[in-house]
């Protein structure tokens, strides 16, 4: 039946109505952006550069094309996502500014994406995607999922060294990522880097895994030169995502290392489960990988491959040829290692005494000042040793495994290879002694001077005096230094200082390399309160073994000890700084490095609202806050970083207010309260007294402002507030330290 006159008329202006306010607001909305080059094109639209007059800064554009086949609910869909990711605030996420159903404004990156300029170094692409990794955790812990990572997704900048930037965020979480084709035949995403589950169109199952899918396939195409599945049919793609293994990397091209293969398949499972857990767990292995330290993932199993083969052909093979497969699965690693282990006897001594001349070389090496040379020695002695126990798991090539390990500063390493050496053996007394002084350098690094053991570190430093005192130190062939610094671990770890500085002394006049004993020897002199000689010893450690991780983490423990919580300027603070920028470019997981580096942002600020420059000061603490953040995603609800984070942000609302942004400066002194008061509760005598003063700050400035509006009544309740949570802060701080002395001028 047609529709009558009136109704005509109605749905017209209807019709009419919505073209208009279609035609309208985008160009309203880009009036204030100048149009320039077209960057790129693609399915949804076009990528231009543009001048945003308001700012006066460069931005990408993006404008959605009018033909793109978005309903209603997925335009809808898309400008809530891409307002949520205008939240995110990462040095590697480009930053979106705003956003409609027309166009979204981004960040501009200087640079090319990984399909147009592929990376095809192994180290150089490690560190970008674990960059981007961590990137993308911290987007996940925003509760925003990227759904459709991919090399045209991350850009590398031209820095010197690159950077890596992930882009498009929100974006294809807003698309439809089911297996629906569009009329020209393109499915919406990209399905080559698509998650299994993501092609099935299951949403429910599509979680922070399947963007650790889509950087495990990113990192596959660029080691390999391809993506993991490829054809001319996208419909042939998504049956090979949901169905097939990718091939093997190393069948592809050989020469690829096999931990990182295994860390690209890992990222590859198809059920999400046996992927990594989150891109936090990714970006630590890739680091791992990249420091040449043993990462946490294992190459699937005998067992899990049968049942993927049984499954893809289950309607093929018949329930006897099945167990026939399985059996071979299974069983014939074993035949080949019987074959492997009658020739293993022969090589076990060669191994010994290339073991044993490599530590020689190397602690002669370091003795010369050629620190590099030792490591490289070390380093293929490492690689040797392995390709010895994947064919003969023995006890002593265990204990050889844990001695270099320990040389390299690779004490949880070396933990496990004396474990596994003794659980093969159990008469080798000496790998019972030195798993005891890797354990106790274990509870060192995970202690702070003057502080009490938590529990997990009190449990190790039992294990590790057990360890150490139930082998007595004449027994066993361990050098003269190592016995001399073994009683010194032991005596540390009883409390007995003295006795422990002084075996530490003999073992670096039995031995001038001795690093380990100068890091004990330095945490004995920070336990004593003299932070100039804690310096020194570290000091002199970075100069014996500069380049490895474990000596720029002993001097920074003593240093930041020295300066938290009242970060206080102390002789070699310029050198606790570049050993913090170390530790957090060569170990980017560190809760200790990021948050330490952090500290020189609240400096830079702190200076910079001191001379009336909010500007620079809002820049340097939006760092720090970064930083910080970063750090509490691998250190979850530790006071102190919750503690510096509150001052972190109490700064930013001086800044803010300061450049008249009041809703900003608001947020920021909510999120100040918050921290500080967390931080309050679950922090140390220390960190409670500066968590308190500060927030005794806030209620003096309250004060202030309520006299200015002539509000009396309010300012005595803040006036009050301020000077009882001062009298908490003074009793809390320990009679007769530095923090105590700092509270009261």
């Amino acid at each position: 039946m047609n529709p009558s006159a009136p109704e005509l008329g109605a749905a017209a202006l209807e019709r009419l109505a919505q073209v208009a306010r279609d035609a309208a607001s985008p160009t309203d909305a880009l009036a204030r952006y100048e149009l320039g080059r077209e960057l790129g094109r693609g399915a949804m639209g076009v990528v231009v550069e543009a001048r945003d007059l308001h700012l006066d800064r460069t931005v990408a554009l993006k404008l959605l094309s009018r033909t793109a086949e978005l309903s209603a609910d997925a335009r809808a869909r898309f400008l809530r996502e891409a307002r949520a990711a205008a939240r995110l605030s990462h040095p590697a996420i480009a930053a979106v500014y705003d956003a409609n159903e027309a166009f979204i404004a981004m960040q501009l990156v200087d640079g090319l994406d990984l399909a147009t300029r592929p990376v095809r170094d192994p180290r150089l692409l490690a560190t970008l995607l674990r960059d981007a990794a961590l990137a993308v955790h911290y987007a996940h812990s925003q509760g925003i999922v990227h759904r459709d990572l991919k090399p045209a997704n991350l850009m590398v900048t031209g820095d010197d060294p690159p950077r890596i930037m992930v882009t498009d965020f929100g974006l294809a979480k807003a698309t439809e990522l089911g297996p629906t084709l569009s009329r020209s035949g393109t499915i919406i995403g990209t399905p080559a880097y698509m998650a299994p589950e993501q092609a099935l169109g299951d949403g429910a199952a599509v979680d922070a895994r399947a963007d650790v899918y889509g950087l495990g396939a990113t990192l596959f195409e660029q080691l390999a030169g391809r993506p993991p599945f490829q054809s001319e049919s996208v419909l042939e793609v998504l049956r090979q995502v949901v169905e097939e293994e990718p091939p093997p990397l190393r069948s592809l091209v050989p020469a690829i290392d096999r931990d990182l293969a295994t860390i690209t398949h890992k990222c590859l499972a198809k059920a999400p489960e046996q992927r990594y857990a989150s891109a936090l767990a990714f970006a630590g292995d890739l680091d791992r990988w990249l420091s040449g330290e043993m990462i946490l993932a294992r190459p699937p199993s005998l067992l899990y491959r049968a049942r993927r083969f049984l499954a893809r052909r289950q309607g093929q093979l018949a329930a006897a040829g099945a167990a026939a497969v399985l059996a071979l699965l299974l069983f014939a690693p074993f035949w080949l290692q019987a074959r492997e282990r009658r020739a293993s006897a022969e090589s076990a001594l060669v191994l010994a005494e290339n073991v044993n001349r490599a530590l020689d070389d190397a602690r002669a090496l370091r003795a010369g000042s050629r620190p590099a040379e030792a490591a490289a020695i070390l380093d293929e002695a490492v690689a040797a040793t392995l390709a010895f126990t994947e064919s003969a798991d023995v006890g002593r090539a265990q204990l050889f495994l844990g001695r270099l390990y320990r040389a390299q500063g690779r004490m949880q390493e070396a933990e496990h290879a004396f474990d596994r050496a003794l659980e093969l053996d159990e008469t080798l007394s000496e790998a019972r002694f030195e798993r005891g002084m890797a354990r106790a350098v274990l509870v060192r690094e995970g202690t702070q001077p003057l502080q009490p053991f938590p529990p997990p570190m009190e449990e190790l430093r039992a294990a590790a005096l057990a360890d150490l005192a139930a082998t007595p130190a004449a027994e066993g062939p361990v050098a003269s230094a190592d016995r001399r610094l073994g009683q010194g671990q032991l005596a540390w770890l009883r409390g007995e200082l003295k006795l422990a500085e002084r075996l530490c002394q003999d073992a670096i006049e039995l031995e001038p390399a001795q690093v380990e004993a100068r890091l004990v020897l330095a945490r004995i002199a920070s336990e004593n309160h003299d932070d100039a000689r804690a310096m020194f010893l570290a000091a002199e450690a970075v100069d014996v073994m500069g380049g490895m991780g474990q000596v720029y983490r002993g001097r920074l423990q003593v240093g930041s000890a020295a300066i938290e919580p009242t970060w206080i300027r102390l002789p070699g603070r310029r050198e606790i700084v570049l050993d913090l920028r170390k530790a957090a470019s060569a170990t980017p997981t560190s809760a200790l490095a990021s948050g330490a580096l952090a500290l020189e942002g609240l400096e830079a600020g702190a200076r910079a609202l001191a001379a009336n420059d909010p500007t620079t000061a809002l820049r340097e603490l939006e760092t720090a806050d970064s930083h910080l953040t970063r750090a509490l995603n691998y250190a979850d609800a530790d006071p102190v970083l919750l503690a510096a984070r509150g001052v972190c942000s109490q700064l930013r609302d001086e800044a803010l207010i300061n450049l008249q942004r009041a809703p900003e400066a608001a947020q920021a002194r909510s999120a100040a309260l918050q921290d500080l008061t967390t931080a309050a509760q679950l922090g140390s005598p220390e960190v409670r007294a500066v968590s308190w003063w500060n927030q005794s700050l806030f209620h003096d400035r309250q004060t202030r402002l309520a006299l200015l509006s002539g509000n009396a009544a309010a300012a005595a309740t803040a006036r009050q507030q301020a000077a009882d949570l001062l009298s908490r802060a003074l009793a809390a701080a320990p009679a007769g330290s530095d923090l105590a002395a700092w509270l009261r001028e």
